[in-house]
């Protein structure tokens, strides 16, 4: 067995086992399962902003989806919903058996 093979069952053993990092998310609707990451882009967005005012309300999340737990590769642009959340796919990069997907979702957010 090569090590990329040992890796590879490394990565879908651990890292996309439920008890460890992924959890179950929907996706258009669909149950699967992947690993989301996006507090350090939650939190760097919007450095620039002056007040509250400024704040688009933008939230980017990034996706991390073995492959197989889609029909079919998410398209640049297109539309989806992801728990729930209407968002727009800004990039997705494979990655040595699974899709890299960055979302962007842009809510109206009250003002206080």
């Amino acid at each position: 067995m090569s090590l990329a093979d040992r890796l590879q069952g490394d990565v879908t053993g651990i890292f996309y086992r439920e008890s460890e990092f992924a959890r179950r998310h929907s996706f258009n609707g669909q149950e699967i399962l992947c690993i989301v990451d996006g507090e350090d882009r939650q939190k760097s967005q919007n450095l620039n902003a002056v007040s509250i005012e400024w704040d688009a309300g933008a939230h980017f999340i990034t996706l991390r989806v073995p492959e197989g737990q889609l029909a079919d590769m998410p398209l640049e642009g297109e539309r989806i919903t992801f728990d729930g959340r209407l968002y727009t796919v800004m990039q997705v990069t494979p990655n040595e058996g699974e899709w890299i997907v960055s979302l962007r979702s842009a809510e109206a957010r009250t003002i206080l």
